[in-house]
């Protein structure tokens, strides 16, 4: 493509990317071609190359988007992505995604269509988009069909606990399906401090004991805040129900996180109320034994240690 006409070809697409209207216009009755595209930088990336359609649903330029797909804009798709505009856009925005399933036809395949969009959306915070995606019937449990391995919507939500509601009461799997890590909605819940979310998830019959990267729930519950003297009474009190929701459904009390456990953290907090809950339900501090000498005994001894040791 002529140096020129990838000048033009660029104001075009800025010209849809910024909404303006009138300008996209006047450049499709000027005989610009409604699906054109810049070259690639690299071919094997092309959803990173943007047609006029694509550019103004990034921001949810509904007006100019109406307009390109009055004209015949194309909706281009993979496996991946599915329907680009769907799931590439960083506004959100049901109007757009309403506008995109229209045209998409009454014989779209539409998890395949929209089921990247509905993942982007939930790990996105977008519940509005969630919950029209599902309305729609879309699988709550999609997973992309070229990299299976990629995680559904429940577990890409993350903290955004509206969601993960939204998808468990349509119907997802709580734990994810068959993912090659460990993970439990108790995990965000228990992060956030949240009881009445706790009791339900518990309710559906999940196990808090379930492990991910930084421990168990409990774990989470007890050490996902700084533990110290500032820490508001209201955050320690939310803290401390949570545990005790996750030690009435028998969740194991010495799981670490960043090297300590539940009790640790209460110690270092000097939270002592937590601390009483963990140690009646059989938590330990787990203090290595050169923890315990150096706390103990002065220098002198440390020294005597590590030459008996071999150290020095």
């Amino acid at each position: 493509m002529p140096v020129e006409q990838q000048i033009a070809v660029r104001a075009f697409l800025d010209a849809a990317r910024r909404g303006e209207l009138e300008t996209v216009r006047e450049q499709l009755d000027a005989g610009m071609p409604v699906d054109i595209t810049l070259p690639p930088k690299n071919p094997r990336y092309p959803y990173t190359v943007r047609t006029a359609l694509e550019s103004a649903a990034i921001y949810a330029r509904l007006e100019v988007v109406r307009l390109l797909l009055s004209r015949g804009a194309s909706l281009r798709r993979d496996e991946r992505y599915g329907v680009y505009p769907a799931s590439l856009h960083t506004v959100e925005s049901t109007e757009l995604l309403a506008l995109l399933v229209a045209h998409a036809g009454p014989g779209a395949d539409l998890d395949a269509d929209f089921g990247p969009a509905l993942v982007r959306a939930a790990a996105n915070g977008a519940s509005s988009e969630v919950a029209y995606l599902l309305g729609l019937g879309i699988d709550p449990d999609f997973r992309s069909r070229d990299e299976p391995w990629d995680a559904p919507a429940i577990v890409r939500a993350g903290r955004h606990l509206d969601i993960v509601d939204l998808l468990i009461e349509a119907g997802a799997d709580p734990m994810g399906g068959d993912l090659p890590y460990d993970w439990s909605p108790l995990f965000p819940a228990a992060w956030a401090l949240d009881a009445d979310r706790t009791r339900r998830y518990l309710a559906l019959g999940i196990d808090p004991n379930v492990r991910g990267e930084r421990g168990n729930a409990l774990t989470l519950a007890a050490c996902s805040m700084p533990r110290t003297a500032s820490r508001s009474r209201d955050v320690m009190e939310r803290s401390r129900a949570v545990v005790e929701l996750l030690l009435e459904a028998g969740a194991d009390p010495n799981v670490r996180f960043a090297g300590r456990t539940p009790m640790r953290c209460a110690e270092d907090g000097k939270d002592l109320a937590l601390a009483a809950q963990l140690e009646a339900a059989g938590g330990r501090s787990h203090e290595s034994a050169w923890s315990v000498v150096k706390r103990n005994v002065g220098g002198a001894a440390m020294m005597l240690v590590l030459m008996l040791g071999g150290g020095m």
